[in-house]
């Protein structure tokens, strides 16, 4: 019977480190974020010269995005 409390008290210790590793840093992920973001735009600049389109201003754009998630959030609060 200890034996079997043993195992059960390591396990759950195993299984606790476990997620306290896996939390994540939030700076972290932004800039990840940031990182594939300009990688997904680097992407279609390549595109519209291929296709002969005139690309869209990142900052622009984004900031459009922006203005449309801070109007979402006024209207849910």
């Amino acid at each position: 019977m200890l034996w079997i409390l043993g195992i059960l008290f390591f396990i759950a210790m195993v299984w606790n480190w476990d997620k306290k590793q896996s939390k994540k840093n939030r700076y972290i992920e932004v800039h990840k974020r940031h990182l594939n973001n300009d990688y997904k735009y680097n992407e279609y600049l390549e595109w519209c010269g291929k296709n002969g389109e005139i690309p869209m201003n990142k900052k622009v754009y984004i900031k459009e995005i922006e203005d449309r998630k801070n109007k979402l959030q006024k209207l849910t609060k």
